[in-house]
């Protein structure tokens, strides 16, 4: 998603193209927010990265920075069941 430096950029190429995707793993929370305004929450996957990561802070982060429940079930799981056709 590009951490901090990038995440507006990445997030208005995922807008623009439709098998480009943006996830969560290590990126704090305000970035993750600036990443769903600019491509929209249907295209954010969580992701985790490595075990290092808390998962349940991770959980919390989307539920913050989507601010709903129907963004939060796409980004929490809903997206990517979607892409694989498993819903």
């Amino acid at each position: 998603m590009g951490i901090l430096w990038s995440v507006a950029e990445a997030g208005m190429v995922a807008k623009r193209n439709p098998n480009v995707y943006l996830e969560t793993s290590v990126v704090p929370l305000r970035s993750l927010r600036i990443g769903i305004q600019e491509a929209g929450s249907e295209k954010v996957v969580m992701g985790t990265d490595w075990p290092a990561n808390d998962f349940d802070l991770q959980i919390e982060m989307i539920r913050r920075a989507t601010g709903g429940k129907d963004a939060f079930e796409m980004v929490a799981g809903g997206n990517l069941a979607r892409m694989l056709g498993i819903t």
